[in-house]
């Protein structure tokens, strides 16, 4: 039978082997010089047909550079082939190749026997023969020595454009393999030695030199002896460790400790192939070995199930997940047994694989190959591909993610970490020191105090899914009237808000999951199965994209929207998630856009004339549609429209036909609709800033659509620097500023007073929400239509009961002026992040002021307005009554004394005379049914209570009485001084009996020992001053001023009395 040619190998389109086919393969051997000559790796050993025009990659157990380019055959190979991978390659053992026209001895053979004879040559002359340990003590710069050892370590073959291919072996005597001598080969010739070291065998030198490590890399010591292998006067063998014993010298050598560097060598045997891609396998005892970073590893030619391996300097590892959660990657990816820790052998830089033996059989065992280079790869150490393919792991089974998930886990795992690959140089420099310390066992990831113990945590993932019932769970009421200058009111109803937050300090780890834009015009947070609105307040000025995103901290916000019908079955929510910025990391985008825009810095928003491209090839790339340079002037609220079918958004804004050749400037009303897919857009357009919009326009007011409009943004730089093709440049040309159509100015609340008050004044304002509530028309009260509550389950618009306004207060950071401001949304869609807190701008508000006497200002926001959340954070406020010093008198507010001075807020010393009205309650958190008895009365189990307490005190400051009105749990307890465990115990006792109730008349004696010591001493009191349009007439007593209080403090006697002598 004819032998089969390379050719007739690659047409069987199946594995084979000699045993099947009884018949050798003829051909030439050759060593792949370097990566430029052919698709295949430097190092490869080849397999060619005799004529030189097929080739196979072959695994070999080792190679002689003497048998190379000789015409040989192969009596025991194993032919693997996979045509869905594109895998081909030879397995066999050099034992098993013969001369074509000798069978009768191996080459192997043969180039040990010519070992022998060239040996024993050298010897011929008497050299002085030395080893490793003593060559270190007595080398000298330049000398050319002669060295016995056996080799200990290998490096991979290293080639850079800029420098010739490189590789180091590692040379120690037989007892003391710490004690080793590093040989350099830098040159292209030199790479057919590459395959003919192994580990443990025994190998004899001549005319190496000794020269400083510092010359072949600068970040080696000067001191440190390399010794250069010369592809001209340099030799080596193979030697056996008989002739080692009989030649080494026995001079006493410098004795030096073992390595402590924690690795081992083992022979195993390949039990599964678990991924090929990245060298992971299982061995008979159930360990995982990875053999990503070993030299003499490819992918293109996989190990297979049985191959007998030697494993030398590799690391055993254990790997457990965060919180003994269960593995992704163990326990779901490589279906491994759930263990409480996985051990793991890994390889390092000095890492070094062995064929021992072949299987007899032709199987190959496919699995995934992910789309990365060997480059990308080359230097990532083990337990960050062991996070990475975690994440990855965790990728696919809980979000189903299928866009370039290793690349994903890639990017996420370098944000949690800041892991970077290193230079090429570095890597030589860890593959020499590496006794020193392993760099692949990277601090950042152990967990363990030492190498020997090395134990790694993989990071774990949440997603909405899993964290979601927590939240729910965990939620608690924020108590009404808490905030700092937060007042009430007999027809509104403060709106129960639960909050709940996760973190990665307090749960262990993030959220992982898609933000993407909903045709609804709002960003929604996906999981596997679940989706919620979510807003990123202290949004940065560059373009939210669509993605994956990890958040590392994360607020749940529960509005119930009918709780005050307390016969109400079926109760409303609204659920939201808010992020800061800073909590919020963008790991992969989810779609990428095809253009990019740059321009230099705009001078002024309104006074530019045209926007031209210069760039010819930039221009082409833009041939396929019109584009225009739109500036946005203000975005109105999402409404439905007047059919009730659909939500709209409209855009008030000036467009630039790009690269009209004069002056075109346009001003547009574009609506964004969820019907056109467009309204998606609207969560990542700002006010005041500049966007590409693709697209057709037609008129003054146009509804886009996504099948035709596209936005992109504008990338500001101040370099007029070229970038790549798909990167347009814009110039501007300038003229005349004019003035802006619409005002940017963002009031303070105290500036309020100096603002004229009219239906035609729209103002911007900004503060700090501290109440937030349902206004109730007196008229109508909760009356429910099924319209309105349908319009909000569908579209989230209005607050699912007819007749009923949303209110807010705002407060100035830093004082306690405060405004409040009426929310008309009726057919607007409920805004998010409105919650007490938050630090919000609303904008296009009208100013008012009511008609009574002393008419205080408030702010109406209709479908008009827009609210931007500024941040959720709580601000850090160190004092916010460090504005008010003066103190002002009761007599100040007195009927016929007041004016329009007294306006604002006050402070005022004075000391409570008498506890007229005092009331508290503890209602259920679920209906606002009394909670009594520490339980709801309505039958509500497992749910919490809110205090909803209120005062009315007469004060006195020596001048005149008055009354002060008290709203809050917050309030109310400053006012009775209690201290952290009476206020405790107080709180138990109102949930035991539901309500208390006190007029100045009851005779509660309990209740009057508490406010006996409200009554000592004295107490600021931060007010301000309630009209009063039904004064009391025809009487000679003088009616009290009656004031509503925004603060509390104690009185620091010794800074008043200060301040006494000071006036």
């Amino acid at each position: 039978m004819n032998s089969p040619t390379v050719e007739d190998l690659l047409l069987l389109g199946h594995s084979t082997t000699s045993s099947i086919e009884q018949v050798g393969l003829i051909g030439r051997l050759s060593i792949v010089p370097d990566d430029k000559t052919c698709d295949n790796r430097m190092g490869t050993i080849l397999f060619t047909d005799l004529d030189g025009q097929y080739s196979l990659p072959c695994n070999v157990d080792i190679m002689r550079k003497e048998i190379l380019h000789y015409q040989v055959i192969i009596t025991y190979w194993n032919y693997i082939s996979c045509s869905e991978t594109d895998v081909s390659y030879l397995e066999f053992s050099l034992k098993h190749v013969y001369r074509i026209d000798d069978t009768t001895i191996s080459l192997l053979e043969e180039c040990l026997q010519l070992d022998d004879q060239r040996f024993a040559s050298s010897l011929i002359c008497n050299p002085s023969l030395t080893t490793p340990d003593q060559l270190l003590q007595t080398a000298s710069v330049g000398e050319s020595v002669h060295v016995l050892g056996k080799v200990t370590a290998i490096s991979r073959l290293y080639d850079q454009s800029d420098c010739p291919a490189t590789f180091f072996i590692q040379l120690a005597p037989e007892e003391g393999l710490s004690a080793s001598i590093t040989i350099f080969f830098k040159e292209i010739s030199l790479v057919e030695y590459y395959p003919m070291f192994r580990i443990g065998c025994f190998y004899a030198f001549q005319h190496i030199h000794s020269t400083p490590a510092s010359l072949i890399l600068d970040a080696l010591e000067q001191n440190e002896p390399v010794f250069i292998y010369d592809s001209i006067m340099s030799s080596v063998q193979m030697i056996s460790i008989y002739h080692y014993r009989t030649y080494a010298p026995t001079r006493p050598s410098m004795i030096h400790p073992e390595a402590l560097d924690g690795t081992i060598s083992i022979d195993c045997q390949i039990k599964r192939v678990i991924d090929v891609s990245l060298g992971i396998y299982e061995i008979e005892n159930g360990e995982i070995i990875c053999l990503l970073n070993t030299p003499k590893y490819d992918r293109a030619r996989p190990f297979r199930v049985s191959t007998m391996l030697r494993l030398d300097h590799v690391h055993r590892i254990h790997a457990q997940s965060e919180d003994g959660a269960n593995s992704y990657l163990f326990q779901h990816l490589w279906e491994i047994d759930s263990r409480p820790s996985y051990s793991v052998i890994v390889a390092c830089y000095k890492s070094h694989v062995q064929i021992n033996s072949f299987p007899d059989h032709c199987e190959l065992v496919q699995t995934t190959r992910w789309p990365f280079s060997t480059n990308e790869l080359l230097y990532m150490n083990a337990p960050r591909l062991l996070h990475i393919m975690e994440i990855f792991a965790f990728l696919k089974m809980e979000l189903k993610i299928v866009l370039e998930p290793f690349k994903l886990a890639y990017d996420l795992e370098h944000l949690l970490f800041r892991s970077a690959g290193s230079a090429y140089e570095n890597h030589i420099v860890k593959f020499l020191r590496h006794d020193i310390r392993c760099t692949i066992l990277d601090d950042a990831y152990n967990t363990k105090e030492s190498l020997n113990n090395y134990t790694i945590c993989l990071r774990s993932f949440s997603t909405l899914s899993s964290i979601l019932p927590r939240l729910q769970v965990s939620a608690k009421e924020s108590s009404p009237l808490s905030s700092i200058g937060s007042t009430g009111g007999s027809n509104f109803l403060p709106v129960p808000l639960f909050t709940a937050e996760i973190n990665e300090h307090s749960f262990g780890h993030g959220v992982l999951g898609l933000i993407v834009a909903a045709y609804d015009g709002t960003f929604y947070f996906m999981g596997d199965n679940h989706q919620m609105p979510i807003i990123v307040s202290s949004q940065a000025e560059e373009w939210i994209q669509e993605g994956v995103y990890l958040l590392k901290r994360v607020h749940y916000i529960k509005e119930d929207m009918l709780y005050s019908n307390i016969n109400e079955s079926n109760s409303v929510t609204f659920e939201h998630l808010i992020c800061t910025n800073d909590d919020v990391f963008l790991v992969e985008t989810y779609s990428h856009a095809k253009l990019t825009f740059f321009c230099r810095p705009l001078i002024n928003s309104h006074g530019i004339s045209r926007f031209s491209i210069p760039n010819k090839l930039h221009l082409q790339q833009l041939s396929d549609s019109v584009y225009h340079v739109i500036y946005i002037l203000r975005i109105y609220p999402t409404k439905l429209t007047q059919s009730n079918s659909w939500l709209e958004s409209s855009i008030d804004c000036d467009a630039y036909t790009l690269n009209y050749p004069s002056v075109n400037k346009r001003h547009y009303m574009l609506r964004l609709s969820s019907r056109k897919g467009s309204l998606k857009y609207k969560p990542r357009l700002k006010p005041d800033h500049w966007y590409i919009l693709r697209g057709p326009l037609k008129g003054y007011s146009q509804e886009l659509d996504a099948q035709e409009h596209v936005f992109y943004p504008i990338h500001i730089q101040a370099e007029d620097e070229l970038g790549p093709s798909s990167c347009i440049k814009l110039y501007y040309s300038e003229i005349a500023t004019e003035t802006p159509r619409f005002s940017n100015v963002i009031h303070d609340i105290s500036e309020l007073v100096n603002v004229q008050v009219g239906l035609s004044n729209r103002i911007n304002i900004k503060g700090i929400i501290v109440d937030k509530s349902f206004q109730i028309e007196r008229d109508t009260g909760l009356t429910r239509t099924e319209n309105v509550a349908v319009m909000f389950e569908n579209f989230k618009v209005g607050t699912g009961v007819s007749k009923r306004k949303l209110y807010i207060r705002l407060r100035q950071p830093y004082t306690l002026e405060t405004v409040g401001i009426y929310l008309d949304i009726g057919r607007v869609r409920y805004p998010l992040g409105l919650i007490p807190g938050a630090y919000v701008i609303i904008k296009n508000a009208t100013l008012k002021k009511t008609s009574n006497i002393g008419g205080k200002m408030y702010c109406k926001a209709d479908e008009h307005s827009t609210v931007e959340i500024v941040s959720t954070n709580p601000l850090h406020e160190p004092s916010v009554t460090s504005p008010y010093k003066t103190t002002t008198n009761l007599l100040c507010f007195a009927p016929g004394e007041c004016n329009d001075y007294m306006r604002g807020v006050h402070r005022i010393l004075c000391s409570i005379t008498n506890i007229v009205k005092f009331y508290t309650t503890a209602r259920c958190t679920g209906c606002r049914s009394t909670y009594k008895e520490s339980k709801c009365t309505n039958c509500h189990t497992d749910r919490g209570y809110v205090l909803f307490a209120n005062a009315e005190v007469d004060i006195s400051d020596g001048t005149i009485p008055g009354i002060v009105y008290i709203e809050g749990e917050r309030l109310v307890f400053r006012m009775l001084q209690l201290n952290q465990k009476s206020k405790e115990c107080f709180k138990q006792y109102v949930a035991k009996h539901g309500i208390i109730s006190y007029t100045s008349s009851s005779n509660q004696k309990e209740l009057q020992t508490i406010f006996y010591n409200a009554k000592k001493g004295s107490i600021f009191i931060y007010c301000e001053h309630m009209s009063e349009e039904r004064a009391a007439q025809g009487t000679l007593e003088r009616s009290k001023p009656k004031l509503r209080a925004l603060e509390i403090e104690p009185v620091d006697y010794a800074a008043v009395a200060w301040d006494i002598l000071n006036t």
